[in-house]
């Protein structure tokens, strides 16, 4: 992220001391519905920031998170994004390649493992390690659940957990399930590749990673 934005996070975090334990419970279902809105970090902090000190000197008056936004928090923040400029065409793009390049990390990083465990006990001769049409599609499964699941728990972050939608959940278990199946069935090979590259290619993505976080605020 950019100076900017750390030093805003920063100043926050020290703010979010002064609530009391239900304003910074508020506090941080408003941040976790917000980090799923198409607005950039800076402008989540920025909103963060004035809805903090809005709390904190509700508090100090002896008024409650509600006597101050209302009771729909939801509402509330939808009021102010709406008041926000839309994001552009540029700023969209990096956006989706920055929560996407984690994603890809992890799981290259776990199947480097995987296949370093494989050679080490003897089951992959080389260090030239296959890749299957299950690894990629199970992968795109996998990214596909996780997206889904954090924009749903960002989305829901005013409900109670008892009142959420047991048919996503069954939705992302089968989609979890069917990445192991596939995995495990289609083992039809479609290239190899080094260890050592893969480690590369994790270390690569991981700096355009670092990159597009510090010009995407």
């Amino acid at each position: 992220m950019s100076r900017r934005v750390k030093d805003l996070l920063k100043e926050n975090n020290r703010m979010n001391d002064l609530l009391s334990e239900e304003g910074q419970h508020v506090l941080t279902d408003i941040i976790v519905y917000l980090r799923g809105m198409p607005i950039t970090m800076y402008q989540q902090e920025m909103i963060r920031s004035d809805v903090t000190r809005m709390l904190i000197d509700g508090e100090q008056r002896g008024s409650s998170a509600n006597d101050v936004i209302g009771p729909d928090y939801r509402e509330f923040c939808d009021n102010i994004v709406k008041e926000l400029p839309p994001l552009s065409v540029k700023e969209k793009i990096l956006g989706h390649i920055r929560d996407l390049l984690p994603a890809m990390i992890v799981l290259l990083v776990i199947w480097t493992f995987g296949s370093s465990v494989r050679i080490a006990a003897g089951i992959f001769r080389t260090f030239y390690c296959p890749v299957t049409a299950g690894d990629l599609l199970s992968g795109l499964l996998i990214i596909f659940a996780a997206e889904r699941l954090i924009n749903y728990l960002c989305r829901h972050s005013f409900q109670d957990s008892h009142s959420w939608d047991i048919g996503f959940g069954v939705l992302i278990a089968v989609t979890l399930v069917l990445s192991l199946i596939v995995k495990m069935v289609l083992t039809f090979k479609l290239f190899y590749i080094h260890l050592a590259l893969a480690a590369l290619i994790i270390l690569v993505l991981f700096l355009i990673y670092k990159i597009v976080d510090k010009y995407t605020d």
